[in-house]
C-alpha cells in the first residue's frame, strides 16, 4: 500500500510538473506570437514608409541626377542634384561623398 501512494504520489508529481511546464511553454508561444505581430506591423509600417510613390520616385530621380553627373559633370547638373538633395543627405560621386553644399560650391568652380 505504501508502494502504490508513493507511485499515485510520484504520478501526481510528474503530472504537476508537465502541467506548468505546458503551461509556461505556452506562455512563452503567447510571447513570441506577440512579438511577431508587433514586429510584423513595424515592418509593414516601415514598407509603407519607405516604398510610397512620392519616396520612390524622388529616389529615382536622385539616382538619376546622380548617374547623370558621374557621367558628364555639368554645372547644370551639379545644382540640379543639389537641389534634390535635403540638407543633411549626401551623395557618392565617383567616390567621396557630397553635401548640396558641396555640389553647388562644386558647380561654381565648374561655372562662375
Amino acid at each position: 500500500s505504501d508502494v502504490y501512494k508513493r507511485q499515485v504520489a510520484d504520478i501526481r508529481a510528474n503530472l504537476q510538473a508537465k502541467t506548468t511546464e505546458a503551461a509556461d511553454e505556452k506562455a512563452s508561444h503567447t510571447a513570441t506570437k506577440a512579438t511577431l505581430s508587433t514586429t510584423q506591423a513595424a515592418l509593414t509600417q516601415y514598407h509603407t514608409d519607405m516604398f510610397d510613390d512620392a519616396t520612390v520616385k524622388r529616389v529615382t530621380d536622385i539616382y538619376k541626377l546622380k548617374k547623370e553627373v558621374e557621367n558628364n559633370m555639368t554645372a547644370a547638373g551639379l545644382m540640379s542634384l543639389g537641389l534634390a538633395l535635403n540638407n543633411d543627405e549626401t551623395v557618392s560621386i565617383n567616390g567621396p561623398p557630397y553635401t548640396p553644399q558641396m555640389l553647388f560650391v562644386k558647380a561654381l568652380e565648374i561655372n562662375p
